[in-house]
């Protein structure tokens, strides 16, 4: 194996036990050269790989590093981040349903609670709504003590006309005991007059 990360003669295996080692001749040997092509921040991008090789020194080998950051996501350092931000106080985090799996909130907003959006047209083309069902199951579960789900009466569409908004079929499958509109729909968003009535 030779290249720039492992010159002519040197066993690979040595350097990659050292995550900070091998950081490093990742970032001298491929990154820096892409990373200056590729973007105009690119010291500020490799002043990141430096500040995350000081992070995971003194962390244990390579794989022990893969390993714990396979078992993180964006969330974990992103909520340290605001809450130290925020003087350990309370901080908004925004998340995807995706990358809420596991994680819980006292309170939960989901936006774009409309047909098309959620679920999304495409699932709903191509037979998908039992996995945007659970997506819907997975967001509700992740509030701890309130829930809010967000019916724009309009939104801008991709050709910048304004649509009217018809609340997500999941919203009429909620036990209607369990749920307070603050407004409720209109009958001409799309759901039975008898569906919106019992809200």
């Amino acid at each position: 194996m030779e290249s720039a990360l492992f010159p002519p003669g040197e066993v690979p295996e040595g350097v990659l036990k050292d995550p900070c080692t091998t950081l490093e001749r990742f970032s001298s040997g491929f990154y820096r050269g892409y990373a200056k092509a590729s973007w105009e921040n690119a010291e500020r991008r490799l002043e990141d790989i430096r500040a995350f090789s000081t992070d995971i020194r003194g962390k244990g080998d390579t794989r022990a590093v893969m390993e714990e950051l396979a078992l993180l996501t964006n969330l974990d350092t992103a909520g340290e981040r605001n809450t130290a931000a925020a003087g350990g106080g309370a901080a908004v985090q925004l998340s995807t349903v995706h990358q809420a799996k596991g994680l819980e909130w006292k309170v939960v907003f989901i936006l774009w609670m409309v047909d098309g959006r959620f679920p999304s047209s495409k699932a709903a083309a191509e037979g998908g709504l039992a996995e945007e069902r659970r997506l819907f199951y997975v967001a509700v579960t992740r509030a701890k003590d309130r829930l809010w789900l967000c019916v724009p009466k309009t939104m801008k569409g991709y050709d910048g006309r304004t649509e009217f908004c018809s609340p997500s079929e999941f919203l009429g499958e909620l036990d209607p005991e369990l749920t307070v509109w603050d407004e409720p729909p209109s009958p001409m968003a799309g759901l039975s007059r008898s569906a919106w009535r019992s809200w």
